[in-house]
């Protein structure tokens, strides 16, 4: 925090490992949590070993142990969180830059006080200024990474963002530490006053510019998503279109040929050819799958899934109170069920034993909620990104948002999903609180 003495150097330390824990400490971990918490202290220890050093090093050498300090915050995040480089580095580049300017911040208010009371080296006043401000700022920061984590957003960080940030951070450390290289320039000064406001400005442009841009990419993240969420969406209506016209056709063509069994019948009473003809239209009915929910769109795409599942022999069974789901659109209803029975049919295809594959659904209301149970048996095993379940799918490309999707339209009626895994079943389920809508309760 202020350089130049040892109790300085060493509150400058706490504070960068400060803000290297707070900008994973939403990410998913290496390690187990008692693990973590023991590798922090671990990290500390080491951070204000460093800052201990590095103050009997000469002046002259002040970049290396920047440079040094720099270098353990990213080992310490990239040690510490499931994170790639790339990101290790974006990660420290953010800590730096909001250590960097807390660091300004209370130097220049130390400076203040200590002047006015003619007496800067005032080690209570010191230790006062960084426990408060340090508390103030790290939960400023909490409160705004606790938002994206709320919100889901994790913006994706490929290296040209590491790039950019970088680039940024140099820039921003150079500009905010030019006075005390003592070359003339119209960003630096000679007088310390116009020096820490001159450093405390320059940082704080960096922490918004850090920020708008960290704002920027999670706006054309979620534009992309919501692209895709949308593509999504169509793909499952026009599916549900057309399984709608196919299974319209195939009813149409069973009741003619009914009808023909009849006449042959009704020419041909043989008990021989009889016998033929009730096999026939007991293998016939096999195709006459149409669903009866309580609601013609669920009608629709249980039928066209029940097919799927007899073709990939798999069992499905469902229990679906189909009027209860009124409230959704077409479009949403096809996404939300279609998404269900993709992600399990997807999975259930995979087991081995046919006997496993098993599909069970069941929609029904239940006092004040509306409870929506997807199971299926799986033998692969999940993939999981950030602490969400990913796409196992080859073709990534528009995949790995069915959950997602289905988590938007329950977000959007205010419901909750909790995805369950025990002995080698998936369980999907979703409350929606019935109060909210206009159901029909009979």
């Amino acid at each position: 925090m202020i350089e130049g003495t040892a109790i300085s150097k060493i509150l400058y330390g706490i504070l960068q490992l400060t803000f290297s824990v707070l900008v994973i400490y939403f990410l998913p971990k290496r390690f187990s949590k008692n693990f973590t918490i023991v590798s922090i202290f671990i990290a500390l220890t080491i951070f204000l070993l460093a800052q201990v050093y590095f103050e009997t090093l000469s002046d002259s050498l002040w970049i290396i142990t920047i440079i040094s300090m720099y270098a353990l915050m990213f080992l310490f995040i990239y040690s510490t969180a499931r994170v790639s480089w790339v990101q290790a580095i974006y990660l420290a580049t953010q800590a730096f830059i909001y250590s960097q300017f807390v660091a300004a911040i209370e130097w220049q208010i130390y400076y203040y006080i200590g002047t006015a009371i003619n007496y800067s080296g005032l080690l209570l006043i010191q230790y006062i200024i960084f426990i408060v401000f340090t508390s103030i700022f790290v939960l400023i920061f909490y409160v705004i990474y606790k938002h994206y984590h709320i919100k889901g957003y994790k913006p994706e960080i490929k290296r040209n963002n590491m790039v950019t940030v970088f680039a940024i951070m140099i820039i921003v450390f150079f500009m905010s530490n030019l006075s005390f290289l003592n070359i003339p320039s119209p960003i630096s000064s000679v007088y310390p006053q116009e020096i820490f406001y001159i450093r405390t400005l320059v940082d704080l442009c960096g922490v918004v510019v850090i920020l708008v841009l960290q704002e920027y990419q999670i706006i054309i993240q979620s534009q992309k998503e919501i692209t895709i969420l949308q593509t999504t969406f169509q793909k499952y209506y026009d599916q549900y279109l057309q399984s709608k016209e196919n299974i319209q056709l195939a009813n149409q063509r069973y009741h003619d040929i009914k009808h023909l069994i009849n006449l042959i019948r009704a020419e041909n009473n043989h008990e021989i050819k009889n016998k033929h003809l009730n096999d026939f239209e007991k293998e016939l009915k096999g195709y006459y799958l149409q669903a009866e929910t309580g609601n013609v769109v669920i009608d629709t795409i249980v039928t066209s899934m029940r097919m799927q599942c007899d073709e990939l022999r798999i069992g499905l069974t469902y229990a679906i109170e189909g009027s209860k789901l009124s409230f959704m659109s077409t479009m949403e209803l096809t996404s939300f069920i279609g998404n269900m029975f993709d992600n399990a049919i997807e999975s259930s295809r995979k087991v081995e034993n046919v006997e496993n594959r098993v599909i069970n659904i069941s929609i029904h209301q239940q006092h004040a909620l509306l409870i929506v149970n997807m199971e299926n048996y799986y033998e692969h095993p999940l993939k999981y990104r950030d602490g969400r379940l990913i796409t196992t799918k080859e073709d990534k490309l528009g995949h790995g948002y069915g959950i997602k999707s289905i988590q938007t339209i329950v977000s959007k009626y205010g419901g909750t999903l909790r995805i369950d895994t025990k002995d080698n079943w998936f369980i999907l389920t979703i409350l929606f609180p019935i109060s909210d809508f206009n159901y029909d309760k009979k």
